[in-house]
Parts: structure tokens; sequence; C-alpha cells
């Protein structure tokens, strides 16, 4: 026994798909890759301009740890910016002797 009208309705057939959904899905997911590889090159664009003006500071001397995340360093003379850096954009230096997994220590001189 129905207990309401809609459960007279036949249900639609989900194994047979409408032709112009295939359609509708296939340019869907094409428009999607090409947003993807436009986002991509555009990314890479992008980073390129900035790899252009990146210089690579070579090992500098760490003059005061003015708090866990920022150090202030000793730059060379002909770099006109701010000393202080955010420890993300430090590493460790490895010495010439050293070998390449050991880590050197990154605390600041004592006394500061």
């Amino acid at each position: 026994m129905p207990r309401s009208p809609l459960e007279l309705a036949t249900l639609p057939d989900k194994t047979r798909h409408h032709g112009e959904a295939v359609d509708f899905v296939n340019d869907l997911q094409h428009l999607h890759q090409q947003a993807q590889r436009n986002l991509e090159l555009s990314a890479a664009k992008y980073k390129s301009d900035a790899d252009k003006k990146r210089r690579e500071i070579g090992p500098v001397e760490v003059l005061k740890c003015i708090n866990p995340n920022s150090y202030r360093v000793q730059l060379p003379s002909h770099l006109r910016r701010s000393n202080v850096f955010n420890v993300k954009h430090l590493s460790p230096f490895h010495g010439d002797n050293l070998p390449p997994d050991s880590w050197t220590n990154l605390s600041p001189p004592a006394g500061t």
C-alpha cells in the first residue's frame, strides 16, 4: 500500500546519462583543466620574475636574538635593507669542513 502519490512515481534510471548532461560535464572538466594550466603558467611567470630580483646573501654573523623569531645579522655595507630577519628566512651555515648533515649552532652570541 503506497502512503503517498510519490511512492507510485517511477524513479529515474541512474545508469543511463542524458547526452546533454554528459557534454556539459565534459565541457566543465575541460574548462577546469584549462584554468588549472593557466594558473600554473601564471604562478611560474610570477616566480621567474621574483627570482630575477632575488639575491643570495652568504654566511652572515648573528649579532642579536631579538626574540625567538627575529634575529639581527651583520649584512654587507652595500646592501641597503633592514638587518632584522624572521627566522624562517635564515638557514644554518654548513662550513666547508663540516659534513653536509651536521648543523651549526644558530644561537646568538653569548651576552646578547
